[in-house]
């Protein structure tokens, strides 16, 4: 069939028209933005930890993948919490005497483990790190 000119200029416009419609960048940059504002509230990551996540946030080119950071930066933020929750309550298990009437062994176990949390405290621990180090301490 033999398309006339017009046919072809709307086509071409509907077309143009459907293209800037489009708004995947767009909310790809939102769901950035509220990824950010999400990792700048997570108030148990440490400041390595939340550059790590934002970077992560920023080389994202989906949503899904924005989501999937943020959601692990959550999670690890929720496991920080419980492992800082052990390390201030360290003072008072020390001086307990179920600290202090332990096997040697034990006391080692406990102390060694409590070393471990607080160096994922300063360093850019995963989730899995760091609910290995909240495992050793519970």
């Amino acid at each position: 069939s033999n398309v006339s000119l017009d046919q072809v200029r709307q086509a071409l416009e509907q077309l143009t028209q459907a293209s800037e419609n489009l708004d995947g960048d767009q909310r790809v940059e939102e769901a950035k933005v509220h990824a950010n504002q999400t990792i700048d509230q997570l108030t148990h990551l440490n400041s390595l930890q939340q550059q790590t996540a934002k970077e992560s946030v920023k080389n994202a080119t989906k949503l899904e993948e924005i989501a999937t950071v943020s959601n692990n930066a959550q999670a690890l933020n929720k496991v920080m919490g419980k492992l800082e929750q052990f390390i201030n309550h360290a003072d008072s298990v020390e001086n307990s005497d179920n600290y202090r009437q332990a096997d040697d062994d034990k006391i080692i176990a406990y102390d060694e483990a409590l070393e471990h949390g607080q160096d994922i405290q300063k360093t850019n621990a995963t989730q899995n790190e760091t609910k290995q180090a909240l495992q050793q301490l519970i």
